[in-house]
C-alpha cells in the first residue's frame, strides 16, 4: 500500500475502517481519492486560486506549496484547527458566499460539508458557482443512505435523534443516492458530474492507496462529484 498524497506505506484502522488512515499525513480515504483525481485531471497547476472548505490537514502543505497566498482554507469555526502551517479563515456558507467576488476561484473543494449547513443546498451550490472562475472546478463529497434525502433543520432535535436519522450528531441531513444526482442535474444543467473511478486509476491502484473499491460499484460517501464552470464564450 502507498498513500497517494505523501507516499507513506503504513496505514491504520480509523473508526473501525481497516487501513483507512495514513500513519504519516493522517489522510483518510476520500482525501487520497481526491488527490488522485486532481492529478489525473491535471488541475493542480502552480498559482491556482483555491477555496478549500473544512480543509483536511493532510492537504494543507501540498496546497500551500502549490498556490501559496492564493490558497484559502476556511471553516465556520477556524478555532478548531491547531495547525501552524497556514491561517484558516472564517467562512459561513449560509451567509458569506454572496459577499465574495464573482469569478474568483479556480478550484473549490468541500468534502462532507453540505450535510452540516443549516440552509438550502441548492442556494449554496449556486453561490459557489458564482464565485468560480470561468473554466474553474468544484469537487465535493457527501454522505449517503438510501434513495432519498432526509433533513431536519430544527434546533430542537436531540443529538440522539440526529445520530439515528442522519448518522452523526452534527448532521442536519443525509443524502439519497437517487434524488441527490437529480438535484445536481437541475443545478448544474448537465448530467456529467460524477467522477468515474475507471478513468482515474485501476481498481488495484485504488485499493493500494487505501481507498474502498466500492466506488466502482455505487454512489457512496467517497464518490466525488464535480462541476466545471463553462468558459465564457
Amino acid at each position: 500500500m502507498k498513500c497517494s498524497i505523501c507516499e507513506n506505506q503504513e496505514f491504520k484502522t480509523y473508526n473501525g475502517r481497516i487501513n483507512a488512515q495514513c500513519t504519516s499525513c493522517k489522510s483518510l480515504e476520500r482525501g487520497r481519492y481526491l488527490w488522485l483525481v486532481l492529478h489525473k485531471m491535471n488541475i493542480l497547476q502552480p498559482g491556482i486560486r483555491i477555496l478549500h472548505i473544512a480543509p483536511e490537514n493532510c492537504l494543507l502543505k501540498p496546497f500551500i506549496k502549490l498556490s501559496g497566498d492564493y490558497y484559502h482554507p476556511c471553516d465556520i469555526n477556524p478555532e478548531r484547527y491547531t495547525n501552524k502551517i497556514v491561517k484558516i479563515y472564517q467562512l459561513d456558507l449560509c451567509h458569506d458566499l454572496e459577499k465574495l467576488p464573482s469569478n474568483c476561484f479556480d478550484l473549490i473543494i468541500h468534502n462532507h460539508v453540505l450535510e452540516h449547513i443549516p440552509c438550502s443546498i441548492e442556494t449554496t451550490l449556486k453561490s459557489m458557482m458564482k464565485i468560480m472562475k470561468n473554466g474553474g472546478y468544484q469537487f465535493f463529497t457527501v454522505p449517503f443512505r438510501g434513495n432519498f434525502t432526509t433533513e431536519d433543520l430544527s434546533e430542537d432535535l436531540s443529538d440522539e435523534e440526529r445520530i439515528k436519522r442522519f448518522s452523526q450528531a452534527d448532521h442536519l441531513r443525509i443524502f439519497g443516492q437517487k434524488d441527490f444526482p437529480n438535484m445536481l442535474e437541475n443545478i448544474f444543467q448537465t448530467n456529467n458530474f460524477i467522477i468515474n473511478p475507471n478513468e482515474v486509476a485501476k481498481k488495484k491502484e485504488i485499493a493500494e492507496a487505501g481507498i474502498p473499491t466500492n466506488i466502482f460499484d455505487n454512489i457512496n460517501g467517497n464518490t466525488i462529484f464535480y462541476f466545471q464552470k463553462p468558459h465564457k464564450v
